[in-house]
């Protein structure tokens, strides 16, 4: 879920990350520490993602927009409701 959210969001990034044999997630230290240092030192770099994760969110995920898109599905779920709850219900 958290790459999908960089993905989306342009917003961040992930830290170098390595899996083992039973799905479980270890970072990378030495590559984490590098790149978390750039993002200490490039405050252009933080202040580019910030203003790309706002804009998605202003976009997509405020709750003007989270609601509209709620309210279009229970919408759409009650057009397709078969014809045998609306006789019952």
């Amino acid at each position: 879920n958290a790459a999908e959210i960089v993905a989306w969001t342009g917003g961040g990034a992930l830290l170098p990350t390595n899996f083992d044999d039973r799905g479980l997630a270890h970072i990378d230290v030495g590559k984490s520490t590098t790149m978390l240092e750039r993002w200490w030192r490039d405050a252009d770099l933080r202040r580019r993602a910030a203003l790309s994760a706002h804009a998605c969110w202003r976009e997509s995920h405020t709750w003007e927009k989270l609601a509209g898109r709620y309210e279009n599905l229970y919408l759409d779920l009650l057009k397709r409701r078969p014809a045998a709850e609306e006789e019952a219900g």
